[in-house]
């Protein structure tokens, strides 16, 4: 049953995959991307399509203009290219990035279950449906400049990389283990092991990996669950530990110089060190989200006055899908589908339907919700003459 979230929490992340900086040339102010050769984008589409992405056929357009880009999309496509299905996606958005529906992905692929499909399994991509914008048929300026706006939006709560983040958080999710052999298990569910000051409770994935070799495990051991399940201290994660965990992945290591400046914190290890639920979701560190449109991937909530805290990954209709390691259960993912009403307002403690782990959890968290927040780590500039701030949790 339900074990009552923990109002003490200190955390730990490392910043992992994320995008190298912009250089600027000598010759001219403008932000030249790395590996714009079309030739290296092309290859890389035709040996791996399924990791087309608005910045290529951007570049793609820019280098070797609108038609020669369009008919080389066309061939990729009508050569039924593959796409191959990474941890954490959802036939939805798979057909929603290739600007089709789930049926045309069902019908094409011959799949019986829409809500089953597997990491590393291979679909071919329908035609894109007509009654959809397609992503490379850019008809002006103006259609562009939408586009562009869009990203920002979608960007616009510091920084933060929305693919790395959804990848960090699949990553705890459904987490696998590997083992020295290499190894690779079977999804685990990892357990919440609070970290206190201890720096347990803050694991990387990797150093999961490394805590659950040095215990002798074995990536095919049938009691393997239940061995990771027995250990805690070696591959469970607390609630804030996880948030800035996937936090400081997708902003590329700002959330930890962020937090690291305003509560100056005493180490460079600030991953360990912990930063707590209660200060990340502070008006200090945060500005509250008070309607529904505003929403972002990347944004906070706050639980029990400041116990417990979750990030959201994806709105999609009325639906804010988010992700939390809880006391009960370890890091997994729930939604909140806002009612008419709970759009205006987002209390979401009266005007929200909460799908977590179970009924019961669902019902529970659902009570202890305070508020929507965002991290202010894009505008914060700290004031040398105000109070210094207090350490720890």
């Amino acid at each position: 049953m339900y074990t009552s979230l923990q109002s003490k929490e200190n955390e730990q992340t490392r910043a992992e995959g994320a995008n190298k900086t912009p250089q600027k040339t000598a010759s001219s102010s403008k932000t030249v991307v790395k590996q714009t050769n079309p030739f290296d984008i092309m290859q890389r589409l035709r040996t791996n399509p399924g990791s087309l992405a608005y910045n290529d056929i951007n570049l793609l357009q820019k280098t070797i203009g609108n038609s020669a880009t369009s008919q080389f999309l066309k061939e990729l496509q009508e050569s039924k290219s593959l796409y191959t299905v990474k941890s954490g996606d959802t036939l939805g958005e798979i057909a929603e990035k290739y600007h089709t529906t789930v049926e045309a992905f069902k019908n094409l692929n011959n799949i019986k279950d829409i809500n089953r499909i597997y990491p590393g399994q291979k679909l071919k991509i329908p035609a894109p449906d007509k009654s959809s914008p397609q992503p490379h048929k850019v008809q002006n300026k103006t259609q562009d400049k939408t586009q562009d706006k869009a990203q920002e939006k979608n960007s616009d709560n510091g920084a933060i990389n929305i693919d790395v983040l959804k990848d960090k958080i699949s990553s705890y999710v459904d987490f696998k283990y590997t083992d020295k052999s290499g190894k690779e298990s079977k999804k685990i569910q990892l357990p919440y092991q609070w970290g206190g000051d201890s720096g347990k409770g803050k694991w990387s994935v990797e150093e999961m990996d490394k805590n659950m070799q040095k215990l002798g495990l074995t990536a095919d051991d049938p009691k393997l669950q239940e061995k990771v399940s027995a250990n805690p201290q070696a591959s469970g994660i607390d609630c804030s530990g996880f948030v800035l965990q996937v936090i400081n992945a997708a902003t590329n290591g700002l959330a930890v110089q962020y937090y690291k400046k305003v509560f100056k914190i005493p180490t460079d290890n600030v991953l360990h060190w912990g930063v707590s639920a209660a200060n990340m979701t502070s008006s200090q560190c945060s500005k509250k989200i008070t309607t529904f449109s505003e929403v972002r991937p990347g944004d906070y909530i706050r639980f029990d006055g400041g116990g417990h805290i979750g990030i959201v990954y994806e709105v999609s209709g009325d639906t804010i899908l988010y992700a939390h390691s809880s006391g009960s259960k370890g890091p997994h993912k729930a939604s909140v589908k806002v009612s008419q009403a709970g759009k205006s307002s987002l209390n979401l403690a009266s005007e929200g339907t909460f799908s977590d782990w179970d009924g019961g959890y669902s019902a529970a968290i659902k009570k202890l919700f305070n508020y929507i927040c965002r991290p202010d780590f894009a505008s914060y500039k700290q004031d040398e003459n105000s109070p210094e701030q207090k350490t720890g949790i």
